[in-house]
């Protein structure tokens, strides 16, 4: 068995980031958004429950994904509550810009000023309401990355290379040229996942330059450059996201990347239709699965031991009850 290359996610990297599926709406329409039709808790906690759940957890950096996550009427409220409470964590947000740009200072004023990094998903400079239904609006755009840069806050701007938009030298300069434009920090280009139609070989465009190669699996799918003046990052996809890729044969269960869904849960990476209902073969949040989602996230270093247990005696409604669920629960784990 063949094994990733260490900077890869799958490989052991970036085991100190926690990605929260913040909400499952959006206001975008990618044809090829991999978390559309992938599976949606139909329970929903509460804010304040998943702000001790982020504080809590033994990460230092959180993304805050969706679906869109500015569309969460409590984004500021988590956000404002995790940095509360655990101030040396960094937290990241990932949007299609709308609401941000439609609200500008006010907006980012209340819900957005504690963050580390925004990053925009915008996939072409003129054209990218074609791509995800979102229309950039120039103007408000650069307000409103200067009102993320004075408290504190970097932008990035991300582009998934699609045929016929963001596919080839001339374009990738293009988009740089544009993201400077906007006064963002950094770039990131990405290569679809699972669309063979649209996909982009990232080492064709650049011949193999920067460490951008055919095997990433092997040779690392995290890259990046300095490209006119601006750090690039680079994401390239393996024979498990795209069938013209070598498939090797690997566990990836081994390093899987935690996410907390907007229901309360830790699960073991993204779930997909399939996987979820395997979790969980009906949607209720009954005392049984909350103690045991409790004390799984113990057993990956998510949350302290002593958390847990608070959270299962305010659940049980007694010391001794909540030992007992606490011991019981933590011999079921270990095996």
């Amino acid at each position: 068995m063949e094994k990733p290359n260490p900077n890869n996610f799958c490989g052991g990297n970036f085991q100190d980031w926690l990605e929260v599926n913040l909400i499952d709406k959006c206001n975008g329409c990618c044809s090829w958004c991999i978390e559309k039709n992938n599976w949606h808790p139909k329970h929903v906690a509460d804010w304040k429950t998943l702000a001790k759940l982020i504080a809590d957890c033994d990460k230092t950096n959180i993304v805050l994904l969706g679906g869109e996550p500015t569309l969460h009427e409590h984004l500021g409220d988590i956000i404002n509550e995790v940095k509360k409470r655990t101030p040396f964590k960094n937290i990241f947000l990932t949007t299609n810009g709308k609401v941000i740009m439609d609200n500008n200072d006010y907006y980012i004023a209340k819900n957005l000023k504690n963050l580390s990094c925004v990053n925009f998903s915008f996939h072409h400079w003129d054209r990218n309401k074609e791509i995800t239904g979102i229309e950039i609006q120039y103007d408000s755009l650069k307000r409103s990355v200067k009102a993320l840069h004075h408290y504190g806050c970097k932008v990035r701007f991300n582009c998934n290379c699609i045929k016929g938009y963001v596919d080839g030298l001339g374009s990738v300069h293009r988009y740089i040229t544009f993201a400077k434009s906007m006064g963002a920090d950094s770039v990131r280009l990405a290569e679809l996942k699972l669309d063979e139609d649209h996909f982009v070989d990232l080492s064709d465009v650049f011949e193999g330059e920067f460490g951008l190669n055919k095997d990433p699996f092997i040779h690392g799918c995290n890259k990046e450059a300095m490209i006119d003046g601006i750090p690039v990052y680079f994401r390239q996809m393996c024979g498990y996201q795209v069938s013209c890729r070598p498939k090797h044969d690997f566990d990836f269960s081994e390093n899987k990347k935690s996410v907390l869904y907007y229901n309360g849960e830790f699960y073991d990476g993204w779930q997909t239709k399939e996987e979820g209902v395997k979790m969980s073969k009906d949607e209720s949040m009954d005392k049984e699965r909350e103690i045991k989602n409790l004390l799984v996230a113990v057993s990956k270093n998510l949350i302290s031991p002593q958390r847990a247990f608070e959270m299962i005696n305010n659940m049980c409604g007694g010391v001794e009850s909540a030992q007992k669920e606490y011991d019981r629960g933590m011999n079921h784990c270990r095996y």
